[in-house]
């Protein structure tokens, strides 16, 4: 069989079987061709998701995605349960008050902080994510700083002596955009991006340095006391530990006028309860 022959049998056959449902062509095209466009896909933003006929009811049914998402994608819209958030009888309008929607299904987020983030608290989750779809993670409009400068002034920011050398910094390298223990919201660990020399050499550690909660002994910006200290002295240790504990040990009656850290190392050290010059054994 020569070629010219080849391409008219091959024609023939395309030309028969165009005549056939929009399925077998697809079939037939896709064996020989490739890229041929599948007719029961929907293309949305550049996500591509595959529609199947339900055998029982006849209804077009978006199965999965057959393209891969870059970035992030709201699980109810990738699915195309739309009325998960949107009213049935008013596609514009929320299921719920913006307040309550998200939180229908991400519950915990505005009660595991003692401290929440603004725009948390009034359940306005879409003044940083995106509700279907995002280039980013987290479904955020934008990774960068200037997605939490839209409500931060930057004058302000750059003011703060810890912002001077922070550069393009992401602020959630150190801040937790939902909420904390204390009012920077400050994660676990961002103290000791530049005070790395505080668990140095150090293999007994203080609860909350061990824990990376600085701010509980410290302020996150600023304090009238030195040190960034929330409070003063040994108030600060009483806040924690039990003052009737400690001074009903015989060697701590002599101590109630002084500060703790005479004597134990707040971050830590090599000895047991931190001392810092422990008695020598006779």
């Amino acid at each position: 069989m020569n070629k010219d022959y080849s391409i008219f049998v091959l024609l023939g056959m395309l030309l028969f079987f165009s005549g056939c449902s929009t399925s077998d062509s697809y079939k037939v095209k896709s064996f020989f061709f490739d890229g041929v466009p599948d007719p029961y896909a929907v293309v949305i933003k550049d996500t591509v998701f595959a529609v199947e006929k339900d055998t029982l009811t006849g209804i077009q049914m978006v199965q999965k995605v057959l393209a891969p998402i870059k970035g992030s994608i709201h699980p109810p819209y990738k699915e195309r349960k739309c009325f998960e958030c949107h009213d049935e009888k008013n596609r514009t309008k929320a299921k719920l008050p913006l307040q309550e929607l998200c939180f229908h299904c991400h519950n915990g987020y505005k009660r595991q902080y003692k401290v929440t983030h603004g725009p948390v608290g009034f359940g306005q989750c879409v003044k940083c994510h995106d509700p279907h779809k995002s280039d980013n993670k987290q479904l955020l409009y934008s990774k960068e700083q200037n997605l939490c400068l839209q409500c931060h002034d930057i004058d302000d920011v750059s003011a703060n002596k810890f912002h001077k050398d922070i550069a393009e910094e992401s602020c959630i390298s150190c801040h937790n955009p939902h909420g904390g223990q204390t009012r920077m919201f400050l994660n676990k660990d961002a103290c000791f991006k530049c005070h790395n020399s505080i668990t140095e050499n150090k293999p007994i550690l203080h609860g909350p340095v061990s824990a990376g909660s600085c701010g509980v002994c410290h302020e996150s910006h600023d304090s009238k006391k030195s040190k960034l200290l929330v409070a003063q002295g040994k108030e600060l240790c009483l806040d924690c530990h039990s003052a009737k504990d400690i001074y009903s040990e015989a060697y701590h009656l002599t101590a109630k006028q002084q500060d703790c850290i005479k004597c134990h190392d707040p971050h830590g050290g090599n000895e047991s309860f931190l001392l810092i010059n422990p008695p020598r054994l006779k």
